[in-house]
């Protein structure tokens, strides 16, 4: 509960309860494929990619193909967040903070929808007949691509795109990269010096990090989040490029709000949001992970 609401009474200098900075929208959310499941678990069932058969006489026998079919499960965890407004403390204070608390409450399950995503991108996918059998990707762009350790460079958004082209996406899929800030740092160091980048390459790595909106360079939306899995002892993060179909946000139960008097904590006003997600990825070949080195 809120024992800090006291700094927000008459007696301080600013009379408004304000949000502090913070992430207030989902950035993943709207580039990942959606779906409304039912229950705890949902499984989707996939078709793989078949070849046709060329024929080279008449009448000839039927040649019968070998559908290749697999499934992906997706389980989906609910989540909440509460908060109480104490009685005493609301008749202290020149604005009601309920709405707020409330605002305050979606945002944090639109940062928890994000994270949800970027587990489910990287990390291990389950599916199979019984959904027990683990997935995980083979293909990525190591750390040390140019044969030391370095962090975010033009030839590592190149590998991330032609691994992904090499499995003949649908050349309408939209792609995606995620980084963190760092990276647009280590982007702007890199082209300095290297001859490969021209003045309008320079310009959109600028145009990124003065934080233009859906920008889109080499073929990517360009997504910056400081929730990417980032590792304190080696300094490397994980970034990450993929297609829209490959990874799935499955929703039971989307945000919802609530509001009530608690009779028991002395006619407090509880303020509690929740919702019931779930992510997974839906193909290995859809993401792939970049490794970032962020020592100096």
């Amino acid at each position: 509960m809120s024992i800090h609401i006291t700094t927000a009474m008459v007696k301080q200098y600013n009379a408004n309860v304000q949000l502090l900075a913070q992430q207030k929208r989902s950035l993943f959310e709207d580039k990942v494929t959606k779906d409304t499941i039912n229950g705890e678990e949902s499984f989707y069932d996939q078709i793989a990619a078949t070849e046709a058969t060329k024929l080279t006489s008449r009448h000839a026998d039927t040649n019968y193909t070998n559908t290749d079919h697999q499934r992906r499960r997706v389980t989906s965890y609910p989540w909440a967040w509460a908060d109480l407004i104490d009685k005493a403390d609301k008749v202290r204070i020149l604005q009601d903070p309920q709405g707020k608390y409330t605002m305050n409450a979606v945002m944090a399950l639109n940062r928890a929808k994000d994270d949800e995503i970027i587990a489910a991108a990287t990390g291990t996918s389950y599916g199979g007949k019984t959904g027990a059998t683990a997935y995980s990707i083979s293909d990525t762009v190591a750390v040390n691509l140019s044969g030391s350790s370095e962090g975010l460079t033009t030839d590592k958004i190149l590998r991330a795109k032609v691994l992904l082209m090499q499995h003949l996406l649908d050349p309408e899929e939209e792609l995606f990269f995620a980084y963190r800030a760092t990276q647009m740092e280590d982007l702007l160091k890199y082209s300095a010096t290297d001859t490969r980048i021209t003045n309008a390459d320079y310009n959109a790595i600028k145009a990124l990090v003065e934080g233009a909106i859906n920008f889109k360079w080499m073929g990517f939306t360009w997504v910056h989040s400081e929730r990417l899995t980032h590792v304190v002892s080696t300094d490397i993060t994980t970034c990450f490029a993929w297609a829209k179909s490959g990874i799935l946000l499955a929703a039971a139960e989307e945000i919802n709000t609530q509001v009530d008097r608690m009779p028991g904590k002395n006619q407090s006003v509880q303020v509690w949001a929740g919702m019931d997600i779930g992510a997974t990825r839906l193909a290995e070949t859809h993401v792939i992970p970049v490794y970032c080195d962020e020592s100096p």
